[in-house]
C-alpha cells in the first residue's frame, strides 16, 4: 500500500491492481500518465481523489472509483482486491478451489 507522504498535492494518481507470483495482490500508486503495461499490473483505476488517497480508504475507493475499462473491483475483509466475478463467487459461497480466479491463481489470503 502507498504511504501518505507519497501523495503529492500537485499530482493526480491512479491505482494499479497488481498480482505477483504466488497470488499475492497489492495496490500501487501511479501518477496519472505512468506506464501501466507491466506484466504484474492486472487493472488500473481511473484517477482517485486526493482525499481518498490520503485517507488510504480502499473500501471507499472501490465503491466510488471504477477501473479504466469501466469495471468494478472489491476488497475482502483483509484488504485483498478482487474482481467482480471473484467477489460474487465468494459471496455466493462457492468453494475457493472452484472460483474462476484471475490467471487461475487463488489470491494469497491472510491465515484465519
Amino acid at each position: 500500500m502507498w504511504k501518505i507522504a507519497d501523495v503529492q498535492k500537485d499530482k493526480r494518481y491512479r491505482l494499479a491492481l497488481v498480482e505477483l507470483e504466488g497470488g499475492e495482490r497489492e495496490l500501487r500508486l501511479l501518477e496519472e500518465n505512468a506506464l501501466t503495461d507491466l506484466p504484474e499490473v492486472m487493472f488500473v483505476t481511473e484517477c482517485v481523489p486526493q482525499e481518498l488517497l490520503r485517507r488510504r480508504s480502499v473500501e471507499h475507493i472501490s465503491k466510488t472509483v471504477s477501473l479504466v475499462d469501466g469495471g468494478r473491483f472489491y476488497f475482502d475483509a483483509h484488504g485483498v482486491w478482487l474482481t467482480s466475478d471473484e467477489a460474487s463467487a465468494l459471496q455466493s459461497g462457492v468453494p475457493l478451489r472452484e472460483i474462476p480466479w484471475l490467471n487461475g491463481t487463488i489470491p494469497r489470503f491472510p491465515p484465519k
